[in-house]
């Protein structure tokens, strides 16, 4: 009988509640909600940004304006023999502007702002 007292009184350990193991979710879910809020916040500034600082096209010039307008190198090329002889062909590659050939895309660079 004493070993049955002593079985008796022995408990077998019973495992705890998991109310330890249960995290509560408030806290995570009030910090996703203030990063969404914040993600939000942040690209409505941006755009709002990039709105105010769209570059404005002058419309008063049109593409008949532009085609309108005389070229000199355009000239000059309309303007060259037609001879296939040594002498007309160098006299040709004298007469035309190589230097400048880029001139115009620096011009649309300073335009667009690039």
């Amino acid at each position: 009988m004493d070993e049955e007292k002593t079985t008796m009184n022995q408990e077998t350990p019973v495992s705890k509640s998991n109310k330890n193991d249960i995290k509560p979710m408030g806290p995570t879910v009030g910090t996703i909600l203030i990063i969404i809020i914040l993600i939000i916040g942040g690209l409505y500034i941006w755009g709002a940004k990039l709105s105010t600082e769209t570059p404005t096209v002058d419309d008063s010039v049109t593409g008949e304006d532009i085609a309108a307008q005389q070229d000199e190198t355009i000239e000059a090329l309309v303007n060259q023999s037609s001879s296939d002889e040594v002498s007309a062909i160098e006299e040709d590659l004298n007469a035309t502007d190589l230097e400048n050939l880029d001139a115009e895309l620096g011009n649309i660079e300073a335009e667009l702002g690039l």
